[in-house]
């Protein structure tokens, strides 16, 4: 205990800590506050954060292309460094200068996104070169094992990434669930795992507006509003929503459902093929929309929907759950950890269920109110991004 103290003392210099983090992952951008982002910032004010990344922009997000800058220094303690790329294959990017990069700054403890990707090889021979701390992130809160494709590239990057995982002198995961997932492939792993969640900043969220929202997209202010906030994507199962939502309609035949994000063109027309088959009514599409107005469009929401069948966490719950908004998931991964009382977990995938249990809330005023206040309840207790950070930190100088 007074080692840690003392330790605490000599790293810690006028309210910053005197440690230089490596931080490696594939696609990093300030424009999408998501939680890695609001992570890196967060760290930043209290210890000096070099973001590794690919020079080049995602494709899903943000339809690719490549960043203007190569390096940029967006706030202090927070520099951002983009390697340029090698080659890529089956989604995986492969560095071209990223031992380079770590070489000419020097950081004194390496974390980096999944034990698989080639830039977390890299930097973990980077680290055992050169003998410094080396963490690893799981964000996975499932065995992967969905599809051909997963399953034939897991069976050859498990055993390749073995000695990876070994090297680690610690590893975090997002839930419980991604931990017990984790250690199916790895069971030697167990003592340096550290569960810490993706977290939230609650001033981030502060002044949203719901009726701005609704002025913007022409939405009855009394009409009973679901919001979805997902990239229309396969993952995130638009259509089980459009499904439920036509049920829901039944019962609440003023009910409106939002769906907030991006678009891909074959997935929307999957879906406008959907909405016409069943004859439903009251589905408004906003597309992206600026990240300072996402937090009005959960204000504006009786009830928050997330339909995916698989989610590594669930990022938009906690977004709609600072909002103190009740919401409403299928029963995969940690959603039931997550959402705790405030809100749903109805089995996967039936609409029916979902359904009812939405009707429930839209019904019931003091219900929705109860849960909403269950969320926000729940999101200060566990997904505080200030009380996370802390036990990233501490983490850190354990391991320095």
């Amino acid at each position: 205990m007074l080692e840690a103290l003392v330790l605490t003392w000599m790293v810690y210099r006028h309210g910053r800590y005197n440690l230089r983090l490596g931080y490696v992952c594939q696609y990093f951008t300030m424009e999408y506050r998501g939680p890695v982002t609001n992570l890196m910032h967060e760290l930043s004010e209290q210890i000096d954060v070099l973001n590794y990344s690919s020079r080049e922009k995602h494709l899903q997000y943000y339809g690719g292309g490549l960043h203007d800058e190569k390096n940029q220094k967006p706030k202090k303690g927070l520099t951002l460094r983009r390697y340029d790329v090698n080659y890529r294959l089956s989604g995986l990017i492969f560095p071209k200068n990223l031992n380079q990069l770590l070489q000419s700054d020097a950081p004194d403890i390496i974390q980096c996104e999944e034990y698989y990707q080639p830039a977390t090889h890299i930097a973990a021979e980077y680290a055992k070169k050169h003998r410094l701390p080396f963490i690893i992130n799981h964000r996975a809160s499932d065995d992967r094992t969905r599809t051909l494709r997963e399953r034939i590239f897991f069976t050859l990057a498990n055993p390749l990434s073995k000695s990876i995982v070994k090297q680690a002198d610690a590893i975090i995961t997002l839930t419980e669930v991604g931990k017990e997932t984790f250690l199916k492939t790895y069971p030697f792993a167990e003592n340096k795992i550290h569960v810490i969640p993706n977290s939230i900043n609650p001033k981030m969220h502060l002044g949203a507006d719901g009726l701005q929202f609704k002025k913007t997209y022409n939405l009855s202010p009394d009409a009973p509003l679901i919001v979805n906030v997902a990239r229309l994507h396969p993952q995130k199962r638009i259509d089980l929503l459009v499904e439920a939502f036509s049920k829901i309609k039944k019962e609440v035949g003023d009910a409106i459902l939002c769906i907030v994000g991006p678009s891909f063109e074959a997935e929307q027309k999957k879906i406008d093929a959907l909405i016409q088959k069943l004859k439903v009514e009251d589905i408004i599409f906003t597309g992206p929309i600026p990240n300072e107005n996402v937090k009005n469009a959960y204000a504006a929401a009786d009830v928050c929907a997330l339909t995916s069948e698989y989610e590594p966490f669930g990022y938009s719950l906690l977004e709609g759950m600072i909002q103190s908004k009740p919401q409403i998931t299928f029963d995969i991964g940690a959603m039931k950890d997550i959402v705790g009382g405030g809100g749903y977990n109805v089995p996967f995938p039936d609409t029916f269920e979902f359904a009812k249990k939405t009707v429930e809330l839209l019904k019931d005023d003091k219900l929705r109110k109860k849960m909403g206040e269950a969320a926000r309840k729940q999101v200060d207790n566990k997904f505080n991004i200030t009380e996370n950070s802390k036990k990233i930190i501490n983490l850190y100088n354990e391991l320095v």
